[in-house]
């Protein structure tokens, strides 16, 4: 697939693996979370939003067809469990979010990127809660607020479960943030961020040449360019506005890598 190669060029050969090396859960429960096991150090990496009528984002019953169906446990849960048990996790909160993880995918999947990379290829521990917040006009929460349906079951509205509340023992959430290097070495800059149709790259003589990379939220290529030593302007005018990583490789290692926002 096309954004398999792309990650492949940004991270390296991606060797084909034997187990289960990391999980993704969109909208996702755990009939008990007891099942994740202090032995089984499986990194997760989790979207829920907290207005979520079909899963809930904390503890109720599926789908809400009637009474009779067992309560389950969503991503917040699922999260305190790992968070309990030391594990590798991050749970993307989408506040005012509904099942639909759509309406944020626009800041979620870079993270959930950044994840893959870090913690997932790399080994470096994360232990990370963010918070997303949908703007609470979308309507996302009208179902959630309207209580229990006919036969149903849904027992929270927003105000019950938001995120700043719904973790007992739990971290406070750390705030989102975009455009902010996540792994800068010292001495090479690219700004502005946000950009809109050039960034500027400044690179300390030493480097030589290397390649500019610059993947779009589903990991595909969509720049590539030699970059020289000292300060070198690229232009954007082909970017759309959006969330972008970006990625300088010299003599087959990665040297630079962080995200660019850029804003039309």
């Amino acid at each position: 697939m096309q954004w398999v190669a792309a990650l492949a060029g940004a991270w390296g050969n991606l060797d084909r693996q034997q187990g289960i090396k990391g999980v993704f859960c969109l909208s996702g429960a755990a009939f008990d979370t007891t099942f994740i096991d202090a032995d089984e150090n499986i990194p997760t990496f989790m979207v829920h939003g907290t207005c979520d009528p079909v899963v809930c984002y904390g503890t109720d019953a599926a789908f809400h067809c009637n009474n009779t169906y067992p309560d389950i446990y969503g991503g917040a849960d699922i999260a305190t469990r790992m968070d309990n048990l030391g594990h590798n996790y991050y749970l993307y909160t989408g506040q005012d979010m509904g099942h639909d993880v759509g309406p944020l995918a626009n800041t979620w999947l870079i993270e959930m990127m950044y994840f893959m990379r870090k913690n997932v290829l790399c080994g470096e521990p994360i232990q990370k809660h963010v918070i997303g917040n949908l703007n609470p006009d979308s309507g996302e929460c009208a179902t959630l607020e309207s209580g229990p349906q006919p036969g149903g079951h849904i027992r929270y509205n927003p105000a019950s479960l938001s995120a700043s509340n719904a973790f007992a023992n739990f971290p406070a959430p750390c705030a989102l943030t975009i455009g902010v290097d996540e792994n800068k070495t010292e001495g090479i800059t690219i700004y502005p961020n946000p950009a809109q149709d050039f960034i500027t790259i400044d690179m300390p003589i030493g480097y030589n040449k290397s390649t500019l990379q610059i993947l779009n939220m589903h990991g595909q290529l969509v720049y590539s360019q030699t970059v020289k030593a000292g300060i070198q302007n690229i232009q954007l005018d082909n970017l759309a506005t959006g969330l972008y990583m970006v990625t300088l490789q010299a003599d087959g290692k990665r040297i630079y890598s962080g995200k660019l926002l850029i804003e039309k």
